[in-house]
């Protein structure tokens, strides 16, 4: 779920490896709303404990549990996954 927050926390980096992969069912407003929305999240071991992610579903199908790369993020924000997302386009 996207959070319209401006984001205040430090960036970080740190080695990662995927640990768990996790889909949750979002309710905005039951009463009105009964479609769920899914919730995606990754869950990465990292030297400063487990860190959990939400990520879109594009990222969640593409990135393998077990891969080791180095994660940026920005307090509860996913910034990347080097080499594995944000996808780059490569240049021709």
């Amino acid at each position: 779920m996207k959070r319209y927050t401006i984001n205040h926390c430090p960036l970080s980096t740190v080695e990662a490896t995927l640990v768990k992969k996790t889909v949750h069912s979002y309710h905005p407003n039951p009463v009105t709303n009964s479609t769920a929305t899914p919730i995606y999240e990754l869950q990465f071991a990292t030297e400063k404990g487990l860190l959990t992610f939400e990520i879109d579903a594009f990222g969640y199908q593409t990135i393998p549990k077990g891969t080791k790369s180095v994660l940026t993020y920005q307090g509860y924000e996913l910034i990347s996954f080097k080499g594995w997302y944000p996808v780059e386009q490569k240049s021709a």
